[in-house]
């Protein structure tokens, strides 16, 4: 009897470790999936948050610095501009290099894919490149800018202009002297159009300069002389008025021939260097940028497109844990429920027949004793 009691306890004892060790198997589950599906949500939100979002706004950042750079550039072949306006052009150039370089420490440290670390790995060499086809650019207009003739294309043809019109006045007085027809204008060396502009020119340039002031002086005495050529041509002294012609004329019209020459000589030195330049960043720069260019947008749309793969996944996972957990839940309460049943019928099943058994022995025992009770 004690055996088989020990054997029912030890029977009991088993089953409900085993119900226990059910419930706790459940409730494990239900917490791994959890654990598992926070994991998950973090690293998303690292992928995304930190390492694609970072990626795509610093190499956004760079592309953004990149057009800044091409806008200063392109204002910059516009060589009429006025000083201060192209002084901050190069300010401008070298705030968007200090910006693309923030940008280019934020993102070169973070993590990339095989793809991307291929794209950068082509992009950084060509991006290089662009850069010293800009260096080169800048080298050009600021030897430009050091001339400070202004724009070259709008000198050299002024300087065309202004010889043409004083080789018309010196026709015009040969006219005059030799067919005694007279002309009108030519008086004032104020009122021509190189003496208008000798009054708004203005450079540093000391070679300029020094041109324009020796210009200047005989470009007033080659006036005076008309003045006193048709004064006395209007008296009927030709001859005289052919004698001031050549002393009084034709030296300072030749000096003035002369530094028209030579500034039209600067003219075209600063003509050679603005062709070269609208070479160097037309064709060559612009062809490097567009390598550049080309892959950067590879990079930015490489970026977006993992952070959107990475919200697809993850959105999948999220959707499979709502699932797992929600069979996970009901396998539980039905579990816990068969369980709770089981064990409550482990627990009642020998008490009741404990209970029987006591009541079968009192029973034994008040006929026992009313048995001798009758016998006494």
């Amino acid at each position: 009897m004690e055996v088989k009691a020990v054997k029912s306890n030890m029977k009991l004892a088993t089953k409900l470790m085993l119900s226990f060790a059910g419930v706790a198997f459940v409730t494990l589950l239900l917490g791994f999936s959890g654990y598992y599906g926070t994991l998950q949500s973090d690293k998303a939100i690292k992928e995304i948050g930190i390492v694609r979002l970072s990626s795509v706004q610093s190499l956004q950042a760079i592309k953004l610095a990149a057009n800044s750079i091409k806008a200063a550039q392109r204002t910059l072949m516009d060589l009429g501009l006025e000083k201060t306006l192209r002084q901050r052009q190069y300010q401008n150039i070298a705030s968007d290099r200090k910006a693309y370089e923030e940008a280019w420490k934020i993102y070169e440290p973070l993590p990339q894919t095989p793809e991307e670390a291929l794209l950068w790995k082509d992009f950084v060499p060509a991006w290089e490149k662009w850069r010293e086809e800009n260096n080169k650019f800048l080298e050009i207009t600021k030897k430009i800018d050091a001339l400070d003739l202004g724009d070259p294309y709008e000198l050299a043809g002024k300087i065309e202009l202004f010889s043409s019109d004083h080789y018309k006045l010196v026709a015009a007085t040969l006219t005059l002297l030799k067919y005694e027809e007279a002309f009108s204008g030519g008086e004032s060396h104020t009122d021509c159009d190189f003496g208008k502009w000798l009054s708004t020119f203005k450079t540093s340039n000391t070679t300029a300069q020094s041109l324009i002031e020796k210009a200047s002086e005989s470009h007033k005495r080659f006036h005076d002389a008309i003045v006193n050529i048709k004064r006395l041509a209007s008296t009927g002294k030709y001859e005289d008025a052919a004698s001031i012609y050549e002393s009084q004329m034709v030296p300072p019209m030749n000096m003035v021939f002369d530094k028209l020459t030579a500034l039209k000589g600067l003219a075209n030195e600063d003509l050679t260097m603005a062709r070269e330049m609208e070479h160097q960043g037309v064709t060559v720069a612009r062809a490097a940028q567009q390598k550049a260019y080309e892959l950067l947008d590879k990079l930015i749309a490489l970026n977006a497109n993992v952070a959107a793969e990475t919200v697809k996944s993850e959105a999948g996972n999220a959707n499979f844990m709502k699932a797992f957990s929600l069979i996970a839940m009901i396998i539980g309460v039905i579990l816990a429920m068969f369980l709770g049943f089981f064990i409550t019928r482990s627990i009642t099943k020998p008490i009741n027949r404990i209970t029987e058994g006591l009541d079968q022995a009192a029973e034994q025992v008040a006929s026992a004793s009313s048995q001798v009770s009758s016998a006494s």
